[in-house]
């Protein structure tokens, strides 16, 4: 009997422009605006005023069926999780990886909805597969 187990890599897909409103919608349905505004708060809460101003960001499909949203920057954040003493400068990726597993945990214990559910579990999925996986969990655990 052979007990190893395959890893299936999860790779990300960029909304399109024109789809973003029907993704949202398709993974959230009536809750899409209160995640959207999760995540932003998140990002506000970790990465500070001063440093995180709003601007655009990235929707990311994942191919095991999760989705997180990502800031439209080049530049790294300098991140703060005061819960957890967690201190750290991410990719704009992983800043947006973190700040959507924090909304959707959010979002989870607001609605207890188990799709929600399901979409944090499969964006940690991802998280573990990221090339900054050590800082992503450092941050959210």
């Amino acid at each position: 009997m052979n007990t190893q187990t395959e890893t299936v890599s999860i790779t990300p897909a960029l909304v399109a422009e024109g789809s973003r409103v029907t993704t949202m919608a398709s993974f959230f349905g009536r809750y899409a605006v209160m995640f959207e505004s999760y995540v932003y708060g998140s990002m506000k809460r970790l990465a500070g005023e001063n440093q995180y101003t709003g601007g655009y960001w990235n929707f990311y499909r994942l191919s095991n069926s999760g989705f997180y949203m990502a800031p439209s920057h080049d530049q790294a954040f300098h991140l703060s999780n005061a819960e957890n003493y967690f201190e750290g400068s991410v990719t704009p990726d992983a800043a947006g990886i973190i700040a959507s597993l924090f909304a959707l945990g959010q979002l989870c214990n607001r609605t207890g909805i188990e799709e929600h559910i399901e979409l944090y579990y499969a964006l940690r999925e991802y998280a573990h597969q990221h090339p900054e996986r050590r800082l992503i969990f450092k941050a959210i655990d």
